[in-house]
C-alpha cells in the first residue's frame, strides 16, 4: 500500500513511474509471503481515507461498492 502511495506521489512529478512487485499476484484473494501483515485486521481510520481521497478519486466510494465493511469511529455502540 505504502509503495502504490508512493508511486502515485512521484507521478506528478515524474513521467514514468514503475513499482516493483516482489511476489507473483494471485488471481484470487490470497496471502502472500512478501506481505506478513497480510493476515491482520485492519481498518483506514478517516484522515487516511481522506488523504488517499485526495491521491484516488473515488477512492473511498469504490471500496464501500466493493463491499468494504464502514465503521462510523464517532459512534462505536454500533460496531
Amino acid at each position: 500500500m505504502g509503495g502504490l502511495v508512493a508511486a502515485r506521489v512521484l507521478a506528478d512529478f515524474y513521467d514514468e513511474v514503475t513499482v516493483v512487485e516482489r511476489d507473483v499476484l494471485p488471481q484470487v484473494a490470497a496471502n502472500r509471503r512478501g506481505v506478513p501483515q497480510g493476515r491482520h485486521v485492519h481498518a483506514l481510520l478517516g484522515r487516511g481515507s481522506a488523504v488517499l481521497d485526495e491521491l484516488f478519486p473515488a477512492f473511498t466510494v469504490d471500496l464501500i461498492e466493493a463491499g468494504a465493511p464502514v465503521l462510523d469511529y464517532q459512534n462505536l455502540s454500533q460496531a
